[in-house]
């Protein structure tokens, strides 16, 4: 009993320890404020097999992120661990998840409707 009791301590002190240092923690690079500003943000192959090129602005109110998609407010904006942003809004009827992530200072990359590749670069203002 007492080698299970020291067992299951030591895994969790390696779970506990592991936890400390996965992406979106202090180790990410990935600072809180990184995606608010202007984006320029191009859906490759998109629902027509054309490029879709959008303006996204994202910013906080009271500590909240908010974000535009072109024309379309984005209904919610989520700011995960792995220093990735979701945002969510409705275009024609439907609804829409854009996940994007850092790939340098100025340019992300991520997924459109689960299924259209994006990438994007920061609009100087």
């Amino acid at each position: 009993m007492k080698k299970l009791f020291l067992m299951v301590a030591a895994v969790l002190a390696t779970v506990c320890a592991t936890a400390q240092t996965q992406p979106g923690n202090a180790t990410s690079g990935v600072d809180d404020d990184f995606f608010l500003g202007k984006w320029e943000m191009t859906i490759h192959n998109g629902p027509t097999s054309e490029d879709i090129v959008s303006v996204v602005t994202i910013w906080r109110v009271d500590g909240a992120l908010e974000a535009t998609y072109g024309e379309n407010k984005c209904s919610q904006v989520e700011l995960q661990n792995a220093g990735t942003l979701t945002m969510f809004f409705e275009s024609q009827g439907y609804g829409v998840n854009v996940v994007i992530e850092k790939v340098t200072e100025d340019t992300v990359k991520g997924v459109a409707a689960d299924m259209f590749d994006l990438t994007g670069k920061r609009m100087v203002e």
